[in-house]
């Protein structure tokens, strides 16, 4: 009789076991999230300052023929009047394709002249800084992209950018 209690024992213990939820799924650990995508950066955007640079870290004012920037898909268009103002001539320039390359950081971004993306036009790099967006760029191809904000050489233009 003790053998036969102590198996329903077992049984009973083990059967409690045996009909226990599973254990919750783990959630895949992701890295950090991109500062500035190509889907983040649609929008209207306010240049709020411009400087140049002058190499060895300095820079100074730069005056600006444009006072916004729309990007709508992979096309970035400089505009230089307001945007309750956009229906007056000469307020849009020509659109400019644009890709970003999140995957780097700062984010790399190019100008095209075409849709078809063959001939960088300009190059620069994004990032946010200070609750805003900066853009640093210069025209010209890959050989010219800067590689950091910090140590920036002469020639670049530093925007920046907020919505």
């Amino acid at each position: 009789m003790k053998p036969l209690r102590l198996a329903l024992v077992a049984l009973a213990l083990s059967g409690g076991v045996a009909f226990a939820p599973a254990p919750l799924p783990r959630s895949q650990r992701r890295g950090p999230a991109p500062e500035i995508t190509l889907q983040s950066f649609q929008g209207l955007w306010r240049a709020t300052g411009m400087v140049r640079t002058f190499g060895n870290g300095e820079v100074g004012p730069q005056g600006y023929s444009w006072t916004h920037a729309r990007v709508v898909n992979d096309r970035w268009t400089f505009m230089s009047r307001k945007p309750a103002l956009l229906n007056l001539p000469g307020s849009e320039g020509n659109p400019l394709f644009i890709t970003i390359d999140h995957t780097r950081k700062p984010a790399l971004m190019n100008f095209y002249d075409t849709a078809d993306k063959r001939n960088v036009s300009g190059v620069g790099l994004l990032r946010k800084h200070n609750g805003k967006v900066q853009l640093m760029y210069r025209w010209g191809g890959e050989k010219d992209r800067p590689l950091t904000f910090e140590t920036a050489p002469a020639g670049l233009w530093i925007v920046t950018l907020e919505k």
